[in-house]
């Protein structure tokens, strides 16, 4: 077993380092169940790319994200939150290995009665399965998440405070969006790179519902 180990270790250091990319977010203030996003940027195609989407949303009658799809294809919940109430607001983090087109429909469904919905979009290229999530809904949103060496890191946060559209990112993590979707529903995503322990954390201007983040190591 420690040899294995030693092997599996060895073949990681040979690995190169993770890359995740922003490329695009959209949202849809239409109360529907099916929010299809076209033609979403997913950038360069590659063997190696995983795209990975936040997805926030507001579904009154304790409303859920049953599915998400990119590309036609079913993709895996790393990870989910509905908030200290779990009444409206849904975040989650989704992804699948598109490794060709350099865009993609991204379809959202959700249960309850939904009012609107917004995506978060990122291209990685070289990672593996995901070893670490966080997930808080406890103000101030501060966590410790643990990149493997070479990782990679993404993070969503929403609100549903009238006013709290504004976010700051802690310093180990990287702002690309702060989305006012529609009143009372705001949305905001980050990401990082490297490795070892790093604080993700986001404060808004006002309230706050949860914070939810996923590392991913090379692979």
């Amino acid at each position: 077993m420690f040899q294995n180990n030693l092997l599996m270790a060895a073949a990681s250091a040979g690995l190169p380092d993770a890359i995740v990319t922003y490329t695009t977010t959209a949202n849809s203030t239409v109360n529907q169940s099916v929010y299809t996003f076209s033609s979403q940027d997913i950038s360069t195609a590659a063997a190696n790319r995983t795209v990975i989407v936040g997805v926030v949303c507001h579904a009154d009658a304790l409303g859920a994200i049953t599915g998400v799809t990119i590309g036609g294809n079913t993709a895996t919940e790393v990870v989910y939150s509905q908030g200290p109430a779990a009444a409206s607001e849904e975040c989650g983090i989704y992804t699948y290995a598109l490794t060709t087109g350099t865009t993609a429909d991204i379809v959202v469904t959700i249960s309850g009665s939904p009012h609107r919905c917004q995506i978060g979009v990122w291209a990685a290229y070289g990672i593996g399965d995901s070893d670490d999530t966080v997930t808080d809904i406890v103000l101030p949103f501060s966590q410790s998440i643990t990149l493997s060496e070479g990782g990679v890191a993404v993070a969503v946060s929403m609100n549903n405070v009238s006013g709290g559209n504004v976010t700051s990112w802690g310093s180990d993590f990287t702002e690309r969006y702060d989305v006012f979707v529609e009143p009372n529903t705001a949305a905001s995503g980050a990401d990082s790179t490297g490795g070892g322990s790093k604080t993700v954390s986001v404060t808004w201007s006002s309230g706050g519902e949860a914070m939810i983040a996923a590392a991913w190591p090379k692979g």
